[in-house]
């Protein structure tokens, strides 16, 4: 059984101020846990190459507890509170995230498998309406569970909010130096460091060239889903300023005539090294001024607090919204009714 209780995060909090108090109880899925389970010992590799990444000058790598460090795959039999809200399903948590626990590098991260994959027709729908056909039929469901895993690894390693750092000569947190932005940029790190660390298995030689491209392409159709809602939201701007990021970088392209994007696999490594290293130098270095140029490079912010993608990104989204909505492709709100007990 794996049972969890309690305030978890703010990211939909209006103001991202007040956390969500959550219940997920569930059972463990023993196929997919032993499948992640040989990566938490390397988990302090992770650390290192990240550490190695950014530079010296901002990060020394810190001691994790490779037996603190639990990982469960589980599938969700009854989630409550603010879980059964609008949109308030998530596929995986990583706990605890404040406090002296995580500077002694002890952790939880447990991926509910059941949500993820209630999401996998979706995904491999869109991926028909937004990929090349040669492209499409990589998305995949086990791809997309181990993208998370790795996602919720990224969250243990490198910067934290509480990190002490040094910014102008005085002592500071990430997050107070980062303020609004350390939200985003805690994901962002999160999302693109997973990635990156994906992407040395293969450089490594333990993945294959074909998974390796499962992977680039159902991350790619993981931000494509996120930039369906509405841009207040952490997880969209994230998710813009990677494919606006990936654009740029002629990582992804767009073709206007066919209305289909192209993920080229040989330029996305590079890429997602180089992204990855610019947004753990700005949380570890408190670069509050670096996170704000690289979210606005992508998503702009009106006076009235509204968000607009750039136009670069606007025009291609919305045309993949309009097919999505055309074919009749929406996301999905989970709930749960459980009787007889």
């Amino acid at each position: 059984w794996e049972v969890t209780v309690g305030p978890y995060e703010v990211y939909k909090n209006p103001r991202e101020l007040k956390a969500r108090f959550e219940m997920y109880v569930g059972i463990l899925d023993p196929e997919v846990t032993a499948a992640t389970a040989p990566f938490r010992e390397e988990l302090q590799g992770m650390e290192n190459a990240l550490a190695e990444l950014v530079g010296s000058d901002v990060y020394e790598a810190r001691q994790l507890s490779g037996e603190g460090i639990a990982i469960r795959a589980v599938r969700v039999i009854l989630a409550a509170g603010d879980a059964r809200r609008e949109a308030g399903a998530i596929v995986a948590f990583h706990l605890p995230n404040r406090g002296p626990a995580v500077d002694e590098g002890l952790y939880k991260k447990v991926i509910l498998v059941s949500h993820m994959q209630a999401f996998d027709p979706i995904m491999t729908a869109r991926a028909q309406e937004v990929l090349d056909e040669d492209q499409a039929a990589l998305a995949s469901g086990p791809e997309s569970v181990l993208g998370t895993t790795f996602h919720e690894f990224a969250h243990g390693i490198g910067a934290h909010d509480e990190l002490r750092i040094t910014v102008g000569g005085e002592e500071t947190t990430v997050a107070e130096a980062l303020g609004e932005y350390t939200t985003l940029f805690e994901e962002e790190k999160a999302d693109i460091v997973g990635l990156w660390l994906m992407g040395r298995q293969q450089a490594a030689g333990e993945v294959s060239e074909d998974q390796a491209a499962r992977w680039y392409v159902t991350h790619v159709m993981h931000l494509f889903g996120l930039l369906q809602y509405a841009l207040q939201g952490t997880y969209p701007r994230m998710a813009a300023i990677q494919l606006g990021y990936f654009m740029d970088r002629g990582a992804i392209t767009y073709d206007e005539s066919s209305g289909h994007f192209r993920v080229h696999l040989e330029q996305m490594p590079e890429a997602t090294r180089d992204l990855a290293r610019e947004v753990a130098r700005i949380q570890l270095s408190g670069d509050r001024a670096g996170a704000e140029a690289l979210a606005r490079r992508y998503v702009h912010r009106a006076d009235d607090g509204t968000y607009s993608l750039a136009p670069t990104l606007a025009g291609p989204v919305a045309t993949m919204q309009e097919r999505f909505g055309a074919a009749g492709i929406r996301s999905v709100n989970m709930r749960y009714d459980v009787t007889g007990l």
